[in-house]
């Protein structure tokens, strides 16, 4: 609940920004929620972290353009 509290209060949100945001969401078609998040989501800011076999995961990677970085288990 604290959790709840502090995010609505940083983002400006209103106390029942949770009660109502399932059925916001209920109301979207796929359509209109890829659109929404394609336009709140700056991808050039993600960083993605892929856990496998470096020798299976990094040509598939490479094969989508992104930058590979391999890091060994410690």
């Amino acid at each position: 609940m604290l959790n709840a509290l502090r995010s609505n209060a940083l983002y400006g949100q209103p106390d029942s920004y949770w009660e109502t945001l399932a059925p916001r969401y209920e109301t979207m078609t796929a359509e209109a929620m890829d659109a929404e998040a394609r336009r709140i989501i700056d991808s050039g800011q993600l960083v993605w972290v892929v856990v496998g076999d470096a020798a299976t995961v990094r040509p598939q990677l490479e094969a989508l353009g992104l930058p590979v970085e391999v890091l060994a288990a410690q």
